[in-house]
């Protein structure tokens, strides 16, 4: 369902796909009563805590390379000030997913304590296996921004984004 809806998504997705893909997603994950809306406690305030980390860390490295996260590639909006950053967030966004659905159902832990936030944010630095390396989300995303500076420079013709192989799976 989900590959269906990504070879539909077209430019600004018009078509609502992301949208759709997205809430298939969640509920897969969480469950068919789980509904994503930032508002909302439990799992919803982890993975804001968690995307929130990610995001900061993306942002740091768009900077360090002197990128301009305001001047996004996909995401696009007058009220957004980092929509780069929200571009190269995205394929890092499992790491919390996966974390949040591990204390949720596996441990039974609702709130966002600060052990659990410990725990979001010492994701950036865990170890992964990428298609060529075994590294850290963190140095992935300077990876990665990195080489966006370099194409926009001419100095590389495609960016860096490799396969990350997250450290747990969900099981059924």
């Amino acid at each position: 369902h989900l590959l269906g809806l990504a070879k539909e998504v077209k430019s600004d997705d018009k078509t609502n796909c992301e949208a759709q893909a997205a809430r298939y997603y969640f509920t897969e994950l969480f469950g068919k009563s789980f509904i994503r809306n930032r508002d909302k406690p439990g799992i919803n305030h982890m993975l804001n805590y968690g995307y929130i980390v990610f995001r900061s860390a993306v942002a740091r490295a768009v900077v360090s390379y002197g990128l301009n996260p305001s001047i996004g590639i996909k995401h696009c909006s007058p009220t957004n000030p980092m929509p780069l950053v929200d571009d190269l967030v995205e394929p890092f966004r499992a790491f919390v997913d996966l974390e949040v659905y591990k204390i949720f159902f596996k441990e039974g832990q609702c709130e966002l304590d600060s052990d659990n936030k410990v725990r979001l944010v010492s994701l950036l630095n865990i170890s992964v296996k990428t298609n060529d390396i075994i590294t850290t989300p963190n140095q992935v995303m300077h990876k990665t921004a990195c080489s966006l500076g370099n194409m926009y420079d001419s100095k590389e013709k495609k960016l860096y984004l490799p396969a990350m192989k997250l450290p747990v799976t969900k099981t059924a």
